[in-house]
């Protein structure tokens, strides 16, 4: 399903390259476990948020084959070059005698050590990504860093490097932190206190968080579920957090209908408005996915449950794909450098995020008018990226700048995909098979064990599902194509209404704002005219012109904007990053757009179908 055999055989090289690797790296795995050796990490946290991380590495004598240590460039589930080599404050190596080794850093995140045969011990400091100022590249903190007087959020990608022939070595991490202190991860800590990992992938993939943390846990469809929060405030804990992502869950279980995991750990870091102006990465707040576990970065403000709510969701589900369901491309990370022989984050992402909503559906946990706005939501957010690329090139080419500009589309067009592409298939079976049976029977035939391949997985879709589903897969996965959503959802009794009027003589913008630090921001962009005005979510708000007057502040402005007529023109001046812009529009008649709701009239088939669709007996 490639564009050229030119790419069809180079994929092919590269999967008996990676085989060869699995291969030689899985034997030398088995041969460490044998021979009962270990790397030992140890973690010095300090409780002054000036200070760095403090990290002894310990290597068994003989066991080291390379002579150069790396930190992590690009992390799994990451999508954004990371780079945390250039955290690093010093870096010293000894071996066995105490004795210090000559070292030469040779890149970014490349440490080299000469005479690497005696090594055996590293000291290093690094520092967190939380206080890194806004003129570098910023981390999220989902998937950073951060150090404090009463918590450390640790992401074990973001502090310990690796050696590239010891990544299947088993690991042991211990972590020197304040007595009163509170630990939460997916590694169970044994006796005296120490984590094990099986390697440094299984390493990269527990997220630890300590702190003066509050914890709640429960059992949910056979799942051991524990959540760990840490706050600045008492707004929210951790029995708060579970008693509202609780009903998500069970969906989450009961859509799933088994436990891949028997484990399952939130790890909630809540901050302060005054940390976000301080630290700038806080303000890029997001959840990130584990194996057994999964991180949450965002204010301290119960306004935000509900959006904690379906991120919960979302995260939680990816126990399914990619830890259940991913192709080979996804097993051997390099760390080094992007994966982007991946042809699936439409389904790691795409078909997450429609799970997320359709289980809550399904399950009576949101109505379906509240479901049919989460789609209308999904088309506007969608159409704000000009020129939108394929769900293939969002998955091969997210590290380009050009392309990871348009990232955050994999959970708008990749979600309405993953809707239509249900709708098919429910239609081509009669009702009897939709994504989400296809989708399990998918994860039982492969599990976390055997991964796919990435080459053929679109033709074995095919093959599995209906024939008409290949014009589908190159129409919108392969390529870009626009949907006629009112033919898409019409087989579910469904209409879409790109416009509805709303209030006779009233009149829009088009967009909306909201009021920050008493200025005015562009929220949300809800017409599909207010694009061609080229405003941006974001934008600052200066002055206006309306009908020739001009008006130097922004309430002055909006108020005559209500007293304008529809197809007046405008003139808008708003801050656009560092650049004052000007933009040009005319004012709309007040709508509702990208409207979906239930035919008035519909057959008999659409009715079975809807039923089927929407039925919690389909689940």
């Amino acid at each position: 399903m490639k564009d050229s055999q030119g790419t069809e055989s180079i994929y092919g090289q590269t999967s008996i390259m990676r085989f060869f690797l699995l291969m030689l790296y899985g034997t030398i795995g088995i041969s460490f476990a044998m021979a009962g050796q270990e790397i030992h990490y140890e973690l010095q946290v300090p409780v002054d948020n000036k200070e760095n991380f403090k990290v002894v590495l310990t290597v068994p004598t003989g066991a080291l084959a390379d002579s150069v240590y790396h930190f992590v460039a690009y992390a799994p589930g990451v999508h954004q070059k990371l780079d945390f080599g250039r955290l690093v404050t010093s870096f010293n190596a000894y071996d066995d005698r105490g004795n210090s080794l000559v070292v030469k850093r040779i890149g970014t995140n490349d440490w080299h050590i000469k005479s690497s045969n005696q090594l055996k011990k590293i000291e290093y400091e690094i520092g967190d990504t939380f206080d890194l100022p806004a003129t570098e590249t910023l981390v999220h903190p989902q998937a950073g860093t951060g150090i404090s007087t009463d918590y450390a959020v640790i992401n074990p990608h973001a502090v310990f490097g690796y050696f590239q022939s010891l990544l299947t070595m088993p690991i042991r991490l211990d972590i020197v932190y304040p007595a009163n202190w509170k630990m939460g991860s997916s590694l169970i800590p044994d006796a005296d206190g120490s984590l094990f990992a099986n390697s440094y992938k299984d390493l990269l993939d527990a997220p630890i968080m300590i702190g003066n943390l509050s914890s709640a846990k429960m059992e949910v469809g056979g799942i051991d579920v524990e959540v760990f929060v840490y706050s600045p405030n008492d707004s929210i804990d951790a029995s708060r957090v579970l008693e509202v992502s609780t009903p998500v869950l069970e969906s989450a279980t009961r859509f799933i209908g088994f436990a891949p995991v028997s484990r399952y750990v939130l790890l909630v870091y809540l901050h302060s408005d005054e940390a976000a102006d301080e630290m700038p990465s806080l303000n890029y707040w997001g959840a990130l996915e584990h194996g057994n576990s999964s991180t949450y970065a965002l204010p301290a403000k119960t306004e935000m449950l509900p959006y904690l709510k379906n991120m919960i969701a979302h995260e939680f589900l990816h126990i399914l794909s990619p830890l259940n369901l991913h192709s080979q491309s996804l097993i051997a990370s390099d760390y080094s450098n992007p994966v982007n022989q991946d042809d699936h984050l439409w389904l790691y992402e795409g078909v997450t995020e429609w799970a997320t909503h359709i289980m809550q559906l399904r399950s009576e946990n949101i109505s379906l008018d509240e479901y049919l706005n989460v789609l209308s939501g999904m088309i506007r957010r969608s159409r704000t990226f000009e020129n939108p690329y394929s769900l293939l090139k969002l998955s091969n080419e997210w590290h380009r700048e050009d392309v990871g500009r348009q990232y955050g589309n994999i959970y708008q067009l990749g979600a309405l995909t993953a809707t239509i592409l249900d709708i098919r298939l429910l239609r081509l079976s009669n009702g009897r098979r939709g994504l989400r049976e296809v989708y399990l029977e998918f994860i039982k035939k492969y599990g976390k064990d055997k991964p796919f391949d990435n080459a053929t997985f679109f033709d074995e879709f095919i093959k599995n599902t209906h024939p008409e589903i290949e014009t589908f897969i190159k129409s919108h996965i392969l390529s870009y194509t626009p949907f006629n959503f009112d033919e898409e959802f019409s087989p579910i009794g469904i209409a879409y209404l790109p416009m509805v009027p709303e209030g006779a003589g009233e009149v829009s913008l088009g967009f909306t704002l909201g009021v920050r630090n008493n200025e005015y921001i562009v929220e949300k962009v809800l017409s599909p005219d207010t694009l061609k005005v080229k405003v941006k979510v974001r934008d600052k708000v200066l002055s206006g012109r309306l009908s020739g007057k001009d008006i130097l502040d922004t309430e002055g402005f909006l108020k005559q904007i209500h007293q304008a007529d529809v197809n007046d023109t405008y003139q808008l001046w708003v801050i656009r990053g560092d650049k004052k812009v000007n933009l040009q529009g005319t004012v709309l008649q007040n709508a509702k757009y990208d409207v979906f709701m239930k035919r008035e009239e519909v057959t008999t088939t659409q009715k079975d179908l809807h039923q089927r669709w929407i039925s919690l007996n389909n689940f």
